[in-house]
């Protein structure tokens, strides 16, 4: 920092201005980082029919399988938005502020369930004991697996915990060097068809909630209010979309996401598409802090910050104030 100051000190005073302007701003199109999952369904289908477009956004999208690789982009400053599940949120706040989640864009109960091979003899929690699980360390997928654990009376001692990055999972799975996984999403559909029938689902616990948001940059960094607002127009007519014709939106899901339309049709009933923040996420997020101090995933003397600061509310009130539900 203090080399940036002295160059910029140097610099002419027109140069030094310039050097000001925050980046992104009037640099050509924003950048939005979205995983390539059911939970994300209306900016798929918002980019796909070029919602982002018609509403006076002009972005550019970025695709990867993992919710945590896009908010790393945003937070490196490679992507102005991002879609990601709660953990990765928690984690990366206990570090840094320098960004806020717009909305909840999607909540799913019945597609939590355990990923396991049928040919390891697992019908049900009790025969996870001495399993192989595997989990990537710090993840939704890895709080997952602890909260489904417990549930069924288990903890992560009565089973191998194998920590691997979420992009190995599927082949681990496929060639036997793990026995079950906890995944969601296109991963979950991406294993279970290279799987065939020996793919097997153990139901996981049905108050257990998968939440995808919507996360931006700060302004300081080009991202506005007013784009943050178009962002959301663009999901809201994606989500009318879904509601007024969900045979239109399984269709589009079957081919935006490469996976046969029975697979969408067997848990569309599972997701609720809205645009939304509410206090069940607030909720989460704190739950998700003391778990992991728990599992010592924190370093000791780590204090959570008040997650209502980090909430970028006024962008979806603008929108909707009735999906702004928030109890200060």
């Amino acid at each position: 920092m203090l080399a940036a100051g002295t160059m910029l000190a140097a610099l002419p005073a027109s140069a030094s201005v310039r050097a000001q302007v925050p980046p992104g701003a009037g640099a050509g199109p924003l950048t939005l980082a979205v995983a390539e999952s059911p939970y994300t369904l209306p900016l798929l289908i918002a980019e796909k029919l070029n919602y982002f477009a018609a509403e006076g956004l002009a972005l550019r999208v970025m695709r990867s399988p993992v919710g945590r690789v896009n908010l790393e982009r945003v937070l490196s400053g490679e992507a102005h938005f991002a879609t990601v599940a709660d953990a990765p949120i928690m984690f990366a706040s206990m570090k840094r502020r320098d960004f806020g989640i717009v909305a909840t864009i999607s909540r799913s109960f019945g597609t939590n369930g355990m990923m396991v091979r049928a040919d390891r003899g697992i019908e049900k929690p009790a025969d996870l004991r001495g399993k192989r699980i595997a989990a990537p360390r710090g993840s939704g997928g890895h709080f997952f697996v602890d909260t489904f654990l417990l549930f069924h009376g288990l903890t992560t001692a009565d089973v191998i915990l194998v920590q691997m990055e979420s992009t190995r999972i599927v082949d681990a799975l496929v060639n036997g060097d793990i026995d079950g996984a906890g995944i969601f999403g296109a991963l979950a559909y991406h294993a279970q068809r290279r799987l065939g029938s020996n793919a097997r689902i153990v139901p996981g616990p049905a108050f257990f909630a998968v939440n995808f948001n919507l996360v931006s940059a700060p302004a300081s960094s080009g991202v506005s209010d007013a784009d943050v607002l178009k962002l959301l127009r663009a999901v809201e007519r994606a989500n009318e979309l879904i509601r007024r014709n969900p045979a239109q939106a399984r269709q589009l899901a079957a081919g935006i996401l490469k996976v046969e339309p029975h697979e969408v049709e067997r848990t569309w009933d599972s997701f609720e598409y809205r645009l939304q923040l509410a206090q069940p996420l607030i909720a989460q997020l704190e739950a998700q802090v003391r778990w992991a101090m728990r599992e010592k995933l924190l370093p000791p003397g780590s204090s959570a910050p008040d997650f209502l600061d980090l909430v970028r509310a006024e962008p979806l009130r603008q929108l909707d104030a009735r999906a702004v539900r928030l109890v200060r």
